[in-house]
């Protein structure tokens, strides 16, 4: 779907239907900072009064009368000459009014909109459309056994998965070890040490950019405070060979997240004030993911846990959970990475977080985990964020990426236990779900060529990777 065109099916909707509250709001966030589509929405609905009220083609009363008295004159038989002229009187006034219609036609096709049924209630969570449902099906791979896999990205080299694997220590013992997992084609996959120190290391999270892939995280030295050593990044050209890692931030900053945009990486984490407490929210740059930016604090809260970060439409979106006490879900943006502003407004979320952010040709999508928050928010320019209505409270959202023409989340049905379960949408406001009771609960998924590549956990603490079809199709 081209940039624009939900927006202008959605106003062409609204002459002829009535648009849900959601829609509506929608739309108008929209119209408020879109010229062009203002501009072409306008000409719709007057094409749409001229369609509805056509004008009729007049004849000056002189003509009338002149053509009314010739036809009307009383003749014993009308001659055939005459008989003629009438018809083809007839059929110019034919010819005229199919003009006009015609005319009207062209106009309204330029437009090129379409209009489309009204929408569900946004309280409803639609069911499952024709065939378009999304079906996991496991990759049977030996080389992530007993593995815990936590991200997935796709890049010029393939598809990364980072995680960590249990390997023995000592007399007994073992220590979990990260690695990287790569693939071509997300069927056959490999395991790739990460350079470093012997020990435990804690793979964060994986971006990528052009042809470099980075990877961050830190050692894990246990307890609840993983910070005694920093943070540190590898970076590959080709997802096989890593670099050496490369520490950046102080002893007490860990680093949660990392993305790519245009001008190179963007990475946020967390300030540590003692073992039990966090403290500003924080983020670094880097043109290369080798040399970073000494970390610069995200303003408006404190106790802040980022936990996701997404380029699009030319700025940065971060998003995690700050506060004292129970704390909420917010989302910070910036249009160079080095100045951040809190956005304002948000809807309703104590005790959740924004665990993934996900863009779309024309909508923005965050979901949430926690217990009040529902799937999560959407917003038309990363600033301004609404409430999605569906699916109930409750979930616990893991994972969102763009999918085809729309957007497949993935989360769990409540805390603790599995089952897992799978959202997808359209258009990121109105979302169909359906539960996975295979005992496996993915953590992180991408969208490539029409095919969805998961990655997580399954029941006795083994690996999972997962892959579907595209729901909705590109």
């Amino acid at each position: 779907m081209k940039t624009h065109d939900r927006w202008l099916e959605l106003a062409a909707t609204a002459i002829d239907f009535e648009l849900s509250p959601l829609e509506r709001d929608a739309l108008a966030e929209h119209l408020a900072g879109c010229q062009v589509c203002g501009l072409q929405i306008e000409a719709l609905r007057a094409d749409a009064r001229q369609i509805a009220g056509p004008r009729e083609a007049r004849l000056s009363p002189a003509t009338s009368s002149a053509i009314l008295s010739r036809v009307l004159r009383t003749r014993s038989q009308p001659t055939a000459l005459r008989m003629v002229a009438l018809a083809a009187l007839l059929a110019l006034l034919a010819l005229g009014a199919a003009a006009v219609g015609a005319a009207l036609i062209q106009r309204w096709e330029e437009s090129r909109l379409i209009v489309v049924a009204p929408s569900p209630a946004p309280h409803e969570t639609p069911a499952a459309t024709g065939s378009c449902t999304v079906s996991w099906e496991e990759v049977a791979d030996r080389s992530s056994v007993g593995a815990e896999l936590n991200t997935i990205i796709h890049g010029q080299a393939g598809y990364v998965a980072i995680g960590s694997l249990a390997v023995p220590v000592g007399s007994g013992g073992s220590t979990n070890v990260g690695f990287a997992w790569r693939s071509i084609d997300g069927a056959a996959w490999k395991r790739e040490p990460i350079p470093g120190a012997r020990g435990a290391k804690r793979l964060e999270s994986v971006a990528v950019r052009g042809g470099r892939y980075v990877i961050v995280g830190h050692p894990e030295v246990g307890g609840a405070n993983p910070a005694a050593e920093g943070s540190v990044a590898w970076t590959s050209d080709d997802a096989v060979t890593w670099s050496e890692p490369t520490r950046f931030g102080g002893a007490a900053d860990v680093v949660l997240a990392v993305g790519a945009g245009p001008d190179g990486f963007v990475a946020t984490g967390v300030r540590f004030l003692d073992a039990e407490r966090v403290g500003p929210g924080l983020v670094w740059t880097s043109p290369d993911g080798v040399s970073w930016t000494t970390a610069i604090e995200l303003p408006g809260a404190t106790a802040v846990t980022p936990a996701s970060i997404a380029w699009s439409d030319g700025q940065w979106i971060i998003g995690g959970a700050g506060g004292t006490g129970v704390g909420r879900a917010l989302i910070w943006w910036s249009v160079d990475g080095r100045s951040w502003t809190l956005a304002q407004d948000l809807p309703e979320a104590s005790g959740s977080s924004v665990s993934s952010l996900a863009a779309g040709p024309d909508v923005k999508v965050a979901v949430l985990a926690g217990p009040a928050a529902g799937l999560g928010w959407y917003s038309a320019d990363g600033r301004r964020w609404s409430g999605i209505a569906a699916p109930a409270k409750g979930e616990r959202w893991f994972a969102v990426t763009a999918a085809g023409s729309g957007f497949v989340a993935v989360g769990r049905a409540a805390e603790g236990e599995q089952p897992m379960i799978t959202a997808w949408s359209n258009d990121g406001l109105r979302w169909q779900t359906q539960t996975d009771e295979g005992g496996r609960l993915l953590q992180s998924i991408v969208a490539v060529d029409g095919t969805l590549i998961g990655v997580g956990n399954a029941t006795g603490d083994e690996a999972a990777i997962l892959t579907s079809r595209v729901c909705p199709g590109p």
